[in-house]
């Protein structure tokens, strides 16, 4: 505390004083530890956070990119199906009209499935893009994207911090210092420092929020990704649920009409329907390679193996099976046929032209083996054509025995090869020039396959030969000389499916590997190689230590990871710069963004797996121990250190499983590669080697040879690769085979017998120190004796040509004592015990003879022994495997037996059974005589009885028919009368209130002309008196009398009035039926439509004819029409004289007079019969 007032001082006063130069008296405040660790710790912890988040991003992205992919894929998937639904529906309704209706029903049935499931499906793609893709997407771009920036920031706050430390740490060294400076600086510092804790804090929190938040995230997505799923399949499931019981009715359609169609023609017709059943599968990882013929009989049912076939049966399915080969044939030689003319040839021929740089063994090495292959499929097909032409005559059979063992030694080649022709295509294709002309060649190819997919045919073409084979010995009797031909073939291709098989699964193992190396850059040798497999791929964090000022300083870095089951390497993202972008194309530019840069490696042998419990800093964390460096590594989940921890075991098994140098004899002994030996074959191999080459070269097993070479072997060898010695330097082989016996875990004289050995050397006696060691050999392991032999042996051989190679045995002992015979938990330093080891192995190679007596001729021995016990194994393999070829011909042969007798059996039931019916039906048919003889008879009388019943109903359907018409003329008649009197009335209404508003009118109108009448008369008045006035005038002028008043006659008499509406008819009116009519008025009492032409009249009121004839004419009796001209009156009733006044039963004239019968009129004929 009073350092710090002291400090806070000095900087008041040298602000005061405007910065001087004093000695530094330490009172300056460098960084603080404790500060420097808190700092440390959020780094590193923002650092493992980031890394993590990253991770998430990476992966996020990564299953967005393989889900759109799957989409796309899926998308071409729905149209396509859906496109089979409405072919399916066109078809159908094509059908309906001609075919039978069950038909178009299924075929329409299954449309309509197929165009629901595929809408399903389309509505499920829809649902995770909305749910699950474009959540992800978004989320990769935006918020993680941000929060993977604070990383930056942080460092850049760091970054200023620690640079304003560095420079208060450089004034802090010098002699004389600025005050005013270092508190300006210091200020500095302390804003950085508060700066940079608060930006990691901020950034820490962002962090672990964003990191928890994502998980749950992406655990919802991933809920709603199976929720998803599991709907579309409830909704399919549920709709083939509900079309089950019509597919049933379908099938009981089906077999209906193939037992109608046996029965109607006597031809047995084919099963086409199978019966119905579910089966269930279950994979596992780890289960074993089975070929697709096994898993066929696999899933056999117990009752298609037991069910008989008949002979007909089996000639049909051999002769199916035979077309269905020559078809398949064909198609597969003309692909290629394709391959060879549409790429092969003209590759070649691009090959001689320089400008395209194609060399011919790249061309030879894609398609190695196709020349071959067409020439014997050529050969197959037309041996198989020929045999379809003649059958059965021509045995199938000798084809098979002739050409299979040319597909035995083509076919492996072929698939062995076929990584390496992907890898050779996929480089040429990277080419510009040669890409384009192969892309030329595949526009011209008119099989529509690229030449990617023709190379890949074969690759599963022995499996189709195996399926085949099968079915045509199960249509073979046993007693057919074919049989054995096909059986033997059939054998011999099983071997070879099982070889292609391992071949096509070592080949895509072999392709996983090409395409790690082809995401790798760096990494100098060739990744490549047939032993090597990749078991795991994933980001993995390491935690990296480095001094630095020093001080060690950890930081994780976020690597990618492959682990191959010999070594693991690590890598890191690729950058690609503006520069590479812009020269690149799309699809190069797709595969720089999936590169890796190559950081290092370590062999699998060499590490060690520990767990580490986690901390507050290192989460899923586990230590690989690499030799001497511990790397300390951080998985994204507990999971997934639970999955590296696996696999890195197993990988370190794996590798331990190969290893040569350091594995113990007796282990590398049990190793099914050195069955029935005494010695290993590494070891002897290295002997003979030496022994040929090297064994008169001076210093040899003294002189060392190249480190590197002998590092290079020794790594190979471990790895379980074959090392090929042809020119190798023999001191570098003798060096591999002393590093074999120094790096056994236990010596080769074992450490238990040490002291034993040593003694043996200090005894003085050479005889009596022969007979120690002798007694001494027994108590070594079987395998370390032989071992110990078989070396010495090689070594006095060597020390016999002493005088050439300088190696005798004292110089042998000294280079080969410290390798076999050293003492447990030895100090490196002490070399006391040296002179016996020498003595002992120089003992080994001076009385080799005495010492080894008899162990040569025991290992001799043990090997015999070996391999006996190995072909009396082999051969009982190969007698069990006969015995049970036997044991299924056998079993074939009876089950033949078994089917002849049951078939015989059926037959004789068959024969009973059809006498038993014919008796039956002859029995039946007698009784059915019986039966329809008394059915006539009763038929016969009841038709008569029908017939008089019928008779008696008709005629009392007649009278009631005749009752109910004349009910309802009477009826109408009445009904009629209503009417009329209705209409009558009415009318009278009407009448009278026409007359009173006549009367009214007329009144009115007789009112005005009486007015007018006045009024002219008083004015005819005035005119005739004004005319007397004027005559009298005149009169008086000339004297004349006047005469008396005169009366002018012309005065108009009374008006008519019409007789419709009784009013004066001023204008133009009519007469008709003797009265007046205004025009208007002159209309059908009954309708009320206007009369012109020809009318009818009743009672002085007009009608048109029809209501005339319908209310006032007769009703014709027999026709129930109105009679409008003559008529006949009989009966009561009117009648029409000629078409209806007829006799009712004949319809003949009753001219001659008739009889009254049922209502009716008859003539005398018909009512006397």
């Amino acid at each position: 505390t009073s350092n710090n007032l002291r400090e806070e001082q000095v900087h008041i006063v040298m602000k005061k004083l405007g910065g001087l130069n004093i000695p530094n008296v330490g009172i300056l405040s460098p960084k603080k530890s404790g500060d420097q660790d808190n700092l440390s710790a959020e780094g590193a912890q923002i650092a493992a956070h980031t890394a993590k988040l990253n991770t998430t991003s990476n992966n996020l992205r990564e299953m967005y990119r393989r889900l759109e992919n799957l989409m796309k894929l899926s998308s071409a998937s729905v149209e396509a199906g859906r496109s089979v639904g409405d072919l399916l529906k066109d078809y159908a309704a094509a059908v309906t009209p001609t075919g039978p209706l069950p038909l178009a029903n299924c075929i329409r049935t299954v449309g309509e499935y197929q165009r629901f499931s595929e809408d399903a499906h389309a509505d499920l793609l829809a649902n995770i893009a909305s749910d699950v893709t474009n959540p992800l997407r978004v989320s990769t771009k935006g918020e993680i994207r941000d929060a993977l920036e604070l990383e930056k920031r942080c460092d850049k706050a760091r970054s200023n911090y620690e640079s304003a430390d560095q420079k208060l740490r450089g004034l802090n060294e010098k002699a004389k210092v600025n005050l005013s400076k270092v508190v300006e600086i210091e200020q500095e510092r302390d804003t950085a420092k508060e700066g940079l804790v608060q930006t990691e804090k901020d950034s820490l929190k962002t962090l672990d929020n964003l990191n928890s938040r994502m998980e749950f995230e992406v655990l919802a997505r991933m809920i709603s990704y199976i929720e998803l799923n599991f709907d579309y399949h409830e909704a399919v499931y549920n709709k083939m649920q509900a079309l089950l019981p019509e597919i049933e009715e379908y099938r009981t359609f089906v077999e209906q009409k193939m037992v109608e169609h046996e029965k109607s023609t006597g031809v047995a017709s084919e099963k086409i329907i199978k019966s119905r059943k579910r089966t269930l599968t279950t994979t596992n990882s780890g289960s074993k390679l089975v070929s697709p013929v096994i898993s066929r009989k696999m899933t056999m049912t117990e009752e298609e193996e037991d069910s008989p076939v008949s002979e007909a049966d089996k000639f049909d399915r051999k002769k199916k099976i035979l077309e269905e080969m020559v078809a398949s044939e064909r198609a597969y030689t003309n692909h290629l046929r394709s391959l060879k003319q549409n790429y092969f040839v003209p590759l070649m021929k691009a090959a001689k032209d320089p400008k395209l740089k194609l060399a011919e063994e790249d061309v030879s090495a894609i398609f190695f083996g196709v020349d071959e292959l067409y020439a014997v499929h050529s050969e197959i097909f037309t041996e198989l054509d020929s045999a379809l032409e003649v059958y059965p005559m021509k045995a199938l059979g000798p084809i098979f025995t002739e050409k299979t063992p040319l597909l035995q030694k083509i076919y492996p080649l072929y698939v062995n090869n076929f990584s390496r022709a992907l890898d050779t295509l996929n480089q040429l294709k990277k080419t510009r020039a040669i890409g384009s002309l192969i892309k030329s060649f595949e526009k011209n190819d008119t099989s529509g396959n690229g030449v990617t997919t023709l190379l890949a045919l074969p690759l599963k073409r022995i499996n189709q030969y195996e399926y085949w084979l099968e079915i045509l010995c199960d249509c073979t009797n046993t007693t057919d000389p074919d049989y054995g031909h096909l059986d033997h073939s059939l054998d011999t291709i099983s071997s070879l499916s099982n070889k292609v098989l391992h071949s096509n699964v070592k080949a895509a193992e072999i392709a996983q590997v090409m395409e790690v190396q082809k995401k790798m850059s760096g990494f100098e040798e060739n990744l490549v190689d047939d032993d090597r497999t990749l078991i795991r791929e994933a980001p993995l964090m390491i935690v990296q230590r480095k001094m630095k000022n020093k001080e060690e300083k950890s930081r994780i870095v976020n690597y990618q990871c492959f682990l191959f089951n010999d070594i693991m390497i690590y890598a890191v993202k690729s950058n690609i710069t503006a520069r590479v972008t812009s020269a690149r194309t799309t699809s190069d530019l797709n595969l720089l963004k999936n590169t890796y840069t190559y950081k290092g490696h370590f062999s699998n042998y060499k590490i060690e797996v520990v767990d580490i419990e986690d901390t507050d800093v290192l989460k899923n964390a586990f230590q690989l121990s690499v030799g001497k460096e511990n790397l300390v590594c951080c998985a994204n989940s507990l999971a997934e250190k639970t999955e590296w921890i696996n696999a890195l075991n197993r990988a370190v098994q794996e590798a331990d499983s190969r290893r040569i140098f350091g594995t113990v004899v007796t282990d590398l002994m049990k190793r099914p590669s050195e069955a029935g030996r005494s010695v290993s074959s590494f070891m002897e191999k290295l002997v003979n080697y030496i022994d040929k080459n090297g064994v008169l070269m001076e210093g040899i097993f003294r002189l060392s040879g190249s480190a590197r070479e002998i590092e290079k072997m020794k790594d190979m060898l471990d790895r379980g690769k074959n090392v090929d010695m042809d020119g190798k330097e023999c001191h570098a082989i003798a060096g591999l085979l002393k590093l074999w016996l120094r790096e056994m875990p236990e010596p080769l004289l074992t450490y238990d017998l040490y002291d034993n050995w040593i003694a043996s050397a200090k005894i003085p006696d050479v005889n009596q120190a022969i007979e120690y060691i002798r007694s001494l050999l027994p108590y070594l392991p079987q395998y370390n004796l032989f071992t110990l032999q078989y070396l010495m042996s090689f070594l006095v051989k060597v020390s016999s040509h002493g005088d050439v190679n300088k190696m005798r045995a004292s110089n042998l002992s000294i280079v080969f004592g410290p390798n076999v015979l050293q003492k447990r938990n030895a100090d490196p330093y002490d070399t006391s015990d040296f002179k016996f080891v020498y003595g002992v192995v120089q003992l080994f190679i001076d009385s080799y003879e005495k010492i080894f007596a008899g162990v040569d001729e025991q290992r001799r021995q043990f090997e015999e022994n070996e391999t006996r016990e190995s072909e009396l194994k082999r051969e009982k393999e190969l007698a069990d495997k006969e015995k049970f070829k036997q044991d299924q011909k056998a079993e074939k042969v009876q089950k033949e037996e078994k089917v002849k007798r049951e078939k015989e059996e059926r037959e004789n039931k068959e024969k009973e059974i059809v006498r038993r019916k014919e008796r039956e039906e002859e029995e039946k048919r007698q009784q059915e005589v019986q039966q329809k003889l008394e059915k006539d008879r009763e038929e016969r009388e009841r038709r008569i009885r029908e017939e008089v019943e019928n008779e008696q109903i008709r005629e009392k359907i007649k009278q009631e028919l005749v009752d109910q018409e004349k009910q309802k003329i009477k009826d109408q008649e009445k009904a009629e009368r209503k009417e009329r009197k209705k209409k009558e009335k009415e009318i009278q209404r009407k009448r009278e209130e026409a007359e009173k508003e006549y009367a009214r009118v007329r009144e009115h109108e007789e009112q005005e002309y009486r007015r007018k009448l006045a009024e002219d008369r008083k004015k005819e008045e005035e005119r005739i008196a004004r005319e007397n006035s004027e005559k009298e005038k005149n009169a008086r002028e000339n004297m004349e009398v006047p005469s008396g008043p005169t009366f002018s006659s012309d005065i108009p008499s009374a008006p008519p009035v019409c007789a419709g509406c009784n009013r004066i008819i001023l204008s133009s009116g009519l007469s008709a039926a003797g009265s007046k009519w205004h025009v208007e008025c002159f209309k059908c009492q009954a309708c009320q439509c206007q009369l012109s032409g020809s009318f009818m009249h009743h009672e002085g009121r007009p009608y048109c004819v029809p209501d005339f004839q319908r209310i006032f004419a007769k009703i014709c009796a027999g026709c129930a029409k109105p009679i409008e001209g003559q008529f006949v009156r009989a009966m009561d009733r009117e009648w029409h004289p000629n078409s209806c006044f007829v006799c009712g039963n004949c319809r003949g004239s009753l001219a001659t007079g008739f009889y009254q019968k049922g209502g009716k009129p008859w003539c005398k004929k018909c009512a006397t019969s």
